[in-house]
């Protein structure tokens, strides 16, 4: 028989299965951060909130604190503690980026890059330099765009390459539209970059797309000369 808890979490139609433990657990430890002391009081709206966003906490990054209020109901006060829980939680992530310092696969850069590039509603370029060992020297914003397109200019991207003295170069770039596709302006110019850094001797290593669902590499897909 169902409890008053899996009862109102089937009637908000999160279906009761295998999974429901860690769903009320989550919904749980989601109430008890937007209001630590009338957690029971909010149970409901973490259901919502976890619902709309199925489960996935890296969805929460996606609100403002006006789009909490407006979609879910929380208090100005409850919104600004849930904008503070994923502030930590990006600041864990950063250093968690920072301590890779050796690249050794796309996968790799996705996970330095997470922080960066995800749940982004604009988009934004970056350049990572490595040397002939594949140690990551810098990363490096090369520009911001807006929600379709973002300006990567070839001379900033191989003018900081020379001053750091890179060889390598891994280009990362987000779609805030979640389509993992390369678009046609993506290819040349990822090719136009790979023929100017032969003169230079400095390669474009790979060029990975991010979406909030995962991300799209070149070098793994065979788009690079």
């Amino acid at each position: 028989m169902l409890s008053e808890r899996e009862k109102s979490l089937t009637w908000q139609g999160v279906t009761p299965n295998i999974e429901m433990e860690e769903q009320l657990y989550d919904v749980t430890l989601l109430a008890q951060w937007i209001d630590p002391e009338h957690p029971l009081e909010v149970s409901d709206i973490a259901a919502v909130i976890l619902k709309h966003i199925e489960f996935n906490w890296n969805r929460l990054a996606c609100f403002s604190k006006a789009e909490y209020k407006s979609l879910f109901g929380v208090s100005t006060k409850q919104a600004q503690r849930l904008k503070i829980m994923i502030a930590i939680s990006k600041r864990m992530q950063y250093n968690v980026s920072e301590s890779i310092t050796h690249i050794t696969s796309p996968h790799n850069v996705f996970d330095i890059m997470k922080p960066f590039l995800l749940h982004l509603m604009h988009e934004e370029f970056y350049a990572l330099y490595l040397n002939n060992a594949k140690t990551l020297l810098e990363i490096v914003c090369i520009s911001r765009g807006g929600i379709n397109a973002t300006v990567a200019d070839g001379r900033i991207i191989f003018n900081k390459a020379l001053n750091l003295q890179a060889t390598g170069i891994i280009l990362c770039h987000n779609h805030p539209s979640g389509q993992l596709k390369e678009s046609k302006s993506d290819i040349e110019l990822t090719r136009n970059l790979q023929q100017f850094g032969k003169f230079i001797d400095v390669s474009i290593l790979d060029h990975l797309i991010f979406t909030d669902n995962g991300y799209l590499s070149f070098l793994e897909k065979g788009l690079l000369s």
